[in-house]
């Protein structure tokens, strides 16, 4: 996608995300997740945006939420089994 859309985590910025329709699979492609250079991922922090993605997702009217390669493995692996 063109954007990058924030990530605000218990009032702050801890991340970005590039976020992309796929209207022919109806799916949200997430092609990019990046932290800030302070930010831990921790489990709160997956859970909360796993959440978001969602709703964003719901919001955009896709059914299922997809993970690019330039999502961190850990991130990927966590995400999918939210």
């Amino acid at each position: 996608g063109y954007y990058l859309l924030p990530i605000l985590h218990e009032d702050r910025l801890v991340g970005r995300i590039s976020p992309r329709r796929d209207r022919n699979r109806g799916t949200l492609l997430v092609e990019g997740l990046y932290l800030e250079p302070d930010v831990r991922p921790t489990v709160a922090l997956r859970k909360a945006v796993t959440g978001q993605l969602a709703d964003l997702a719901a919001l955009v009217g896709a059914t299922d939420v997809e993970y690019g390669e330039t999502v961190p493995e850990p991130w990927r692996a966590a995400l999918r089994r939210s």
